[in-house]
């Protein structure tokens, strides 16, 4: 608990109270905005992913509304709340008792029969929306993904008791309990942190689901980017205007977008970057979201923004609002915009490549990169990219830098079909299911250095490895590692430290790897 006598800058940091709500929800956009005006009727969300025997699986999520209506970012709130109440009274496994006053209060409105009305219609989606999950329900306990499960509510249990004296309410109790599958997750620790308070300080509802859903994807990666379009499907947000015309997207992203810059991050840092860049083929916007840490942003000129609710359990601090333009030039310099996507087209090539999505350490690899990108457009260099990765990978070529990838430009063009879809060999199934045991690969590769260095050498050591590879990553291009945030920095010596560590690691070869699990080439 904090002191008045405390700065205030101190106090900011430690009111933002952490929550751990089950991971399974966490992953799949079950939440629409309550402005929706779609026809009310069962969702589906579904993925394709692959098993370890290369066969494909379809994963899926069957939403079925109620009476009450489709579930909203006010219920994600409701929902948030309930998992703080049940972390308040002690993790219990059967009912968690709770009030509506009390609830009203964590949700932060103002106690009255539109309260009451409100938060116990929410309470009744959460207990009659119902769910069926196909291959997409994770259980902790079992290790498996349960293949059928279905009459599932987030609440299976739900009992509100109310008093009334003189036509007004002036006692109300209740309980209610989680779905067992739910509170087995719970309990086994698959679950997902989340800053409560700043979930509650976001005004729009378009903030508050891209918050949660990049607070997930930027867990383990510095930078974030995805397609307009591709986003919303990922929110579950639909609608005609939405599917067809992009300045619809971008009119309701940009001022979500400036919602969540230098918001902090459950597992550490800030959302230092979230912009829109129109995509080379002028049919889209690209988001782009990118992850620094405290320490970077106070030490430069540009004051932190942190949505804070408002609440008598939080104390308040005079908003001071970030101009974009001052956060994009004191991140970045301003580089040119051939010269940024040539950045992009690198750090794509390492993520295809060595599983790094961080920027190449050779000034020639940005330039050569930057010339494909101004000849050719980032979609193509892009395709390029990954032609070269697919046909190397046939050969057992093995190319380890940018520069290898120039013997396949000519073909790679030669390949690309007008509406950018790949027509390697023209079995799109095939490369499908090869992607995704690439995907596969590159995982065991980096779980696998990762485990060779952390048992091979001390921390010491390995702290010491890092710095010393900082510093010659700071001899090689000043000029270029300068510009990189600290924790950008270590992380990327990290991995460079870990590539170095490839030979000794003995690790299977990606022919090796199919082979292992049986896949026919």
């Amino acid at each position: 608990m904090t002191t008045e006598t405390e700065p205030q800058e101190t106090r900011d940091v430690q009111v933002l109270e952490k929550i751990r709500p089950e991971l399974n929800l966490e992953k799949w956009s079950i939440w629409q905005p309550s402005s929706s005006r779609r026809e009310l009727k069962t969702r589906i969300l579904q993925r394709e992913f692959y098993l370890q025997d290369g066969n494909k699986i379809t994963a899926k999520v069957k939403i079925a509304p109620t009476t009450e209506g489709a579930l909203t970012t006010e219920d994600q709130k409701t929902y948030y709340a309930l998992v703080r109440q049940w972390e308040e009274q002690g993790r219990p496994n059967t009912g968690t008792p709770f009030s509506l006053r009390r609830l009203a209060k964590i949700l932060r409105k103002r106690w009255g029969n539109d309260a009451i009305e409100t938060i116990t219609k929410s309470l009744s989606r959460l207990r009659g929306t119902l769910f069926t999950w196909e291959n997409s329900f994770f259980d902790k306990s079992s290790g498996e993904t349960i293949e059928f499960l279905d009459t599932f509510n987030i609440i299976s249990e739900l009992k509100i008791i109310r008093r009334k004296k003189d036509g007004a309410v002036n006692k109300e109790m209740g309980y209610f309990k989680f779905n067992n599958f739910i509170l087995k997750n719970l309990f086994a620790n698959y679950t997902k942190p989340l800053l409560f308070d700043v979930v509650f300080g976001f005004r729009s509802e378009i903030a508050q689901l891209l918050y949660t859903h990049i607070d997930l994807m930027l867990c383990d990666k510095m930078v974030y980017e995805r397609r307009s379009k591709e986003l919303f499907e990922d929110l579950g947000i639909t609608g005609t205007s939405y599917d067809q015309k992009r300045s619809k997207r971008k009119q309701v992203l940009e001022p979500a977008l400036a919602e969540l810059r230098n918001v902090p991050l459950s597992k550490g840092g800030l959302i230092v970057m979230a912009m829109l860049e129109e995509t080379k083929d002028k049919k889209d916007y690209k988001v782009i979201f990118g992850k620094g840490n405290y320490q970077s942003q106070s030490s430069s000129d540009t004051p932190v923004t942190v949505p804070m609710p408002e609440s008598d359990l939080v104390p308040q601090k005079k908003k001071v609002e970030t101009p974009v333009q001052t956060r994009a030039q004191t991140q970045f310099k301003q580089p040119t915009l051939n010269e940024k996507q040539g950045e992009v087209l690198v750090s794509h090539f390492n993520e295809i490549f060595f599983n790094l999505g961080i920027l190449s350490s050779q000034p020639r690899h940005i330039e050569l990169a930057t010339e494909l990108v101004a000849k050719y457009g980032l979609e193509l260099a892009k395709f390029i990219v990954e032609f070269a990765y697919q046909e190397a990978s046939r050969t057992n070529f093995q190319i380890a830098t940018f520069g290898g990838i120039a013997q396949y430009i000519d073909r790679a063009v030669a390949a690309y079909s007008p509406d950018s879809k790949p027509k390697v060999d023209g079995d799109e199934e095939r490369l499908t299911r090869l992607r995704g045991l690439e995907l596969d690969y590159r995982e065991y590769c980096e779980i696998e250095l990762d485990r060779y260095l952390t048992t091979a050498y001390a921390p010491l050591e390995v702290q010491a490895m890092i710095e010393e590879k900082k510093r010659k990553l700071l001899k090689q291009d000043r000029k270029q590692f300068s510009r990189w945030q600290d924790d950008v920095l270590t992380a990327f010596a990290r991995q460079q430290v870990q590539k170095d560590m490839a030979q000794a690691a003995s690790l299977l070869t990606f022919e090796e790897f199919c082979s292992k699990r049986e896949v026919v080439q």
